[in-house]
C-alpha cells in the first residue's frame, strides 16, 4: 500500500486497481471489497493517524473480525 492508501498488490483475488475509461486506477484500501484488508487499513489509520506517519517497519497485533491478527508494516523510502 502506498502512503495515500492505494493498494499496490495483495494476495487476495481482488485486483488492486479499477478500470476507469479504459485506464487502470489504483484501488484505495478503504474501498476494497476484501473486508480483512479494509479493516486492517482502518486500524492502521486509527493507530498512526495517517499513513504518512508510518516511518519504521513494525509488527503489529490488530483485532480484526474479533480475532487477533498479526500485521507486518514495512516502511520503504522509495520516493
Amino acid at each position: 500500500m502506498e502512503r495515500d492508501g492505494t493498494i499496490v498488490d495483495s494476495s487476495s483475488k481482488e485486483k488492486p486497481y479499477l478500470e476507469v475509461n479504459g485506464k487502470a486506477q489504483r484501488l484505495n484500501i478503504a474501498k476494497s471489497q476484501e473486508l480483512l484488508m479494509r479493516d486492517a487499513g482502518q486500524q492502521l489509520l486509527t493507530h498512526f493517524g495517517n499513513f504518512n506517519q508510518i516511518t519504521t517497519s513494525q509488527q503489529l497485533s490488530l483485532k480484526l473480525h474479533l480475532e487477533k491478527t498479526f500485521v507486518s508494516v514495512i516502511h520503504t523510502n522509495l520516493m
